[in-house]
């Protein structure tokens, strides 16, 4: 059976990738699979999407069951319109995008704009071809997000529609649903990961933070070690070129 996660879950695997929690260790946290964490950070390239939240002007469901009631009453729109303090042309776009008066369903018509809510919107660089047109040649030319958009900031400071943020230019790289830079453009990036990673990921097989245990201070080192007469106490020793 697919584990299923809770926005709180969620919210706390893209927190843990963030601080450098890999995936076996987050799957081990929550209980589910490497290959499960995987997925879910792929989708967003590691990047925590925004929570999306219901804008007041929507209907909620209670409404659209008084829309319903009424409908169900022979009510008129205008009717309807009042008794929920909505404006009538809001009832009439609902129920005419819901099969009609006669056919409206107020559960079918709440999931159906609970789907179209979670549609991927058009992105900045899906709307500005000038500022993706800039943005992909800076890309090209192996500049980070954060460089470009200070070039941006300082060349293009009287027009403001050719401006973006370091954040928005990663997002529309590794958001798999964004397509305004293709997720290979990736490549372009210094370090070229399908995912992103927090300052604190080190990849299988790096190293991280070394501590030292029981280790003697540089301060009390020997004489010997400090007048340097012996091999291994030169930091040279190992170094190797063309004049020694």
């Amino acid at each position: 059976m697919r584990r299923t996660f809770t926005a709180e879950e969620k919210a706390s695997v893209f927190e843990l990738w963030k601080n450098g929690t890999g995936f076996s260790e987050i799957a081990n946290i929550l209980g589910s699979k490497p290959g499960t964490i995987f997925t879910m950070l792929r989708d967003t390239g590691g990047i925590k999407p925004h929570e999306r939240k219901r804008a007041v002007a929507h209907l909620t469901l209670s409404e659209r069951e008084e829309i319903r009631a009424g409908l169900s009453a022979k009510m008129s729109i205008r009717a309807i319109a009042t008794a929920l303090n909505r404006s009538p042309s809001t009832i009439s776009r609902e129920v005419q995008r819901n099969r009609g008066r006669r056919y409206y369903k107020a559960v079918d018509a709440n999931n159906r704009a609970n789907r179209m809510a979670k549609r991927p919107k058009p992105c900045l660089l899906d709307q500005n071809l000038p500022l993706r047109k800039l943005v992909l040649e800076k890309l090209e030319m192996k500049w980070s997000p954060e460089q470009i958009s200070g070039w941006l900031r300082r060349t293009k400071s009287r027009q403001k529609t050719l401006r973006i943020s370091p954040e928005t230019i990663y997002k529309t790289l590794y958001f798999r649903s964004r397509e305004a830079l293709h997720h290979l453009n990736i490549q372009h990036l210094r370090r070229s990961h399908s995912l992103r990673h927090g300052r604190r990921h080190t990849r299988k097989g790096e190293r991280g933070t070394i501590n030292i245990v029981n280790g003697t201070p540089i301060h009390e080192r020997s004489r010997n070690i400090d007048n340097r007469r012996s091999l291994g106490h030169w930091e040279g020793d190992l170094v190797s070129g063309r004049l020694c």
